[in-house]
Parts: C-alpha cells; structure tokens; sequence
C-alpha cells in the first residue's frame, strides 16, 4: 500500500500539476499513490484548482456523528478565532474561550485562512 507521506518534490509537483488544472486522481496516477494522499496534502496547503472560488459561508445546524455531537462554527465564532489569533492567543487558550477542542480550533483556522486565499485571488 502507497504511503501517505510525500516527499517534498513530489509535493511540488503535484502543486505545479493542480496549478495546470490536473484533476487529483490525474496527479495521483502519475506520483504512483492514493487520490486521498494528494487531495489531503493539496487542502493541508490550501492549493486549489484554477478558478476554484469558495462558495461563502453555510451555517449547518448542530448534529450527530455516531456517538459525537459535531456543532459548526457560526459566523461569530469565526471572527473571535481569527480576532484572538491575532492577538497572539495560542490554540488550546482559543479553545478554552470557545468551548472547543483544540484540534477543532486548529482545523477551522486552516480552513478560514483558505477561504481568505481563495476571496483574494
């Protein structure tokens, strides 16, 4: 089975081949490993496909996942994580503010500074 790790020139090429509007399981055959391996380290670094633009925010009401209660962020949320990011606020500390896991807080950081790359582009 293909490893989920990459090296760093097959990273760059399968960024230089997403940035030419190569579909992922196109990039995958030609590294020789699992589409998921390149879609998960293409959305770990926000690259998208050319003309890719983020749909804008949908609030999703709160629901189950098997045994696990999953709440979305809201709007307000979103702006008090980017809000004590910036000021310096570390992770766990945001978490704590919110109510939130850490790794939860983390993720979601991720994903607002991809949107804001997509909306500048």
């Amino acid at each position: 089975m293909p490893s989920r790790i990459l090296t760093d020139q097959q990273i760059d090429t399968a960024i230089d081949l997403r940035l030419k509007a190569r579909s992922v399981p196109q990039i995958a055959a030609r590294l020789g490993v699992k589409p998921n391996t390149i879609d998960y380290h293409l959305r770990r670094l926000g690259v998208f496909p050319p003309g890719w633009r983020h749909k804008g925010p949908k609030q999703a009401p709160a629901y189950q996942r098997g045994t696990v209660a999953v709440r979305p962020f809201t709007p307000e949320e979103d702006a008090m994580i980017e809000r004590l990011d910036l000021e310096g606020l570390g992770i766990s500390a945001i978490g704590r503010q919110l109510g939130r896991k850490p790794n939860s807080v983390r993720a979601r950081l991720v994903a607002l500074a991809n949107r804001q790359a997509c909306e500048e582009d």
